[in-house]
């Protein structure tokens, strides 16, 4: 409540920056996704001398490109600084929304570039409460760019919202975080996870249950899945395990001890080393697809 006052009561005071750039991945719950790649094109651009303000949780740990550079500042999500960031920032970029009291400031850019192609369902087609999607399709209303990788993901996003405005501001670009997977540096990765040259990668990568505001607790198919796979991998491969942030947030700390993919390296960093994907109908295969190498859909819920 004290922050939306601040935001309102300076929304004309503070000046924007136009070499100040908001980057928001997941409400301050990780760094990576299209924030994070379109973080590190921004940094090949020296037209002008940017500085970033990321928005990073407690104990959300940070890639090294981010955390070393000078130009770069944090702050909560939800919190005064976040407001005040929100006021100045001359480019926003967002793969969720910024919170309900957040309203475009004139002179800038907010590139909403959601966070994968979906196959599940999304806002108002889900059957779920109209307040829980609403903020989302003010988010999408109020960008200035909207990039998507094809007409599917403008439908099933964007429309799926009943953002109609926003459907002028999309651009069917591409997506930018595969940028990070086709360019990134397999021997530094296998390197920094301790991987030997020669042992093979196994992903298991499965989505989320439930809807957005009661996300399913139970995933014992995926608990089982886990010892399937660790159970009857032969020798020289290695399995590691990424489960989708909802999920993990939901079950708590009493999980499995696992290979879980770092926090501090991109997903599709990762991508780029795996071997074989197993996943469900998350949209993470749907980026594996790029590199032509084996995956394994295991829906048993279909």
């Amino acid at each position: 409540y004290f922050v939306a006052v601040f935001y309102r009561k300076n929304y004309s005071r503070f000046l924007v920056e136009s070499d100040l750039v908001v980057l928001d991945c997941f409400w301050g719950r990780k760094i990576g996704c299209h924030p994070y790649a379109i973080y590190r094109e921004i940094l090949n651009d020296e037209t002008k001398s940017w500085r970033f303000v990321w928005v990073k949780n407690r104990d959300v740990h940070v890639p090294e490109d981010v955390a070393d550079n000078p130009r770069v500042k944090f702050v909560e999500h939800g919190g005064r600084a976040y407001a005040e960031a929100l006021l100045r920032a001359g480019v926003m970029v967002c793969n969720s929304n910024f919170m309900p009291f957040f309203v475009r400031r004139e002179g800038q850019i907010f590139i909403n570039t959601w966070h994968g192609v979906p196959i599940k369902t999304l806002g108002f087609r889900t059957g779920d409460l109209i307040s829980a999607s609403l903020n989302t399709q003010r988010n999408f209303n109020q960008a200035t760019l909207i990039p998507m990788s094809s007409t599917w993901c403008t439908d099933m996003v964007v429309r799926a919202y009943d953002a109609e405005w926003a459907v002028q501001q999309v651009r069917e670009l591409g997506s930018p975080r595969l940028d990070l997977t086709l360019n990134a540096d397999i021997a530094d990765i296998r390197a920094r996870l301790g991987i030997g040259g020669s042992t093979k990668v196994v992903l298991y990568a499965p989505t989320w249950r439930g809807g957005t505001d009661a996300v399913s607790k139970e995933i014992s198919d995926q608990i089982e899945a886990i010892q399937i796979i660790r159970s009857n991998l032969p020798d020289g491969y290695m399995l590691y395990v990424s489960l989708h942030h909802l999920t993990r947030r939901a079950f708590g700390k009493d999980l499995p001890e696992l290979n879980f993919v770092p926090d501090n390296i991109d997903i599709n960093e990762v991508l780029a080393i795996v071997d074989l994907l197993i996943s469900d109908y998350s949209s993470i295969f749907i980026d594996y697809l790029v590199l032509d190498r084996p995956i394994i859909l295991h829906v048993p819920d279909l």
